[in-house]
């Protein structure tokens, strides 16, 4: 379930940036850059220190230099490769867009916040993608809640409009309720990966 809210903001010695809030309990914020000051020098910088930040993430050749994860949360992702089709099949597909650069974040929920998970999406004007997975505790070895929201991140990668698929009969695009987008692709990512992550876990 995605929340949407849409503002326009002037950011200091930058061009007009278009930002896009979608929240719920895993939640996407999509932030649209065309300016090419400010906001391209840190697309460029986060471009040439991705390599360099991901090559001390794993010590095996096979981590994608794209995906950046916290030590604590590797080993888990790990188990999750190893037990699940469906994760893997992301993990392929992330790892060989270029121009999407994911790194995920342990941070502590605010008292007011009702999320589990959220990411935060940067759109630059060149096509580069930035995505921010916050993932909060207690739920940070979530196999679900991971998947669903490397699915969002794949459908950005897709150029998925959920604004105008909402409209589009059989898009899976939906409103839950007035401020409300989601996926049926991201919710059954997400089921998918949790089925067969616990039906190896039970199955051993």
């Amino acid at each position: 379930m995605l929340h949407k809210r849409g503002i326009e903001t002037k950011e200091p010695g930058g061009d007009m940036i278009l930002r896009k809030l979608l929240c719920s309990t895993s939640c996407v914020v999509l932030i649209s850059i065309q300016s090419t000051g400010l906001a391209q020098k840190e697309n460029l910088i986060s471009r040439s220190n991705a390599s360099q930040v991901a090559a001390n993430e794993s010590s095996k050749p096979d981590w994608p230099v794209n995906i950046i994860v916290p030590r604590g949360v590797r080993p888990f992702m790990r188990t999750m490769l190893d037990r699940s089709p469906t994760f893997r099949h992301q993990w392929e597909r992330i790892a060989v867009v270029r121009q999407l650069l994911i790194r995920v974040v342990v941070r502590t929920p605010s008292p007011n916040c009702g999320c589990r998970a959220f990411s935060v999406a940067e759109h630059y004007a060149d096509g580069f993608i930035r995505i921010t997975v916050y993932l909060l505790p207690p739920h940070v070895k979530d196999p679900e809640l991971i998947a669903h929201e490397f699915e969002h991140a794949l459908e950005q990668a897709d150029g998925l409009n959920l604004k105008a698929l909402v409209n589009v009969k059989g898009s899976g695009v939906y409103l839950s309720d007035e401020d409300y987008f989601e996926t049926l692709r991201a919710r059954r990512a997400g089921d998918a990966v949790s089925n067969e992550f616990f039906s190896h876990h039970v199955g051993k």
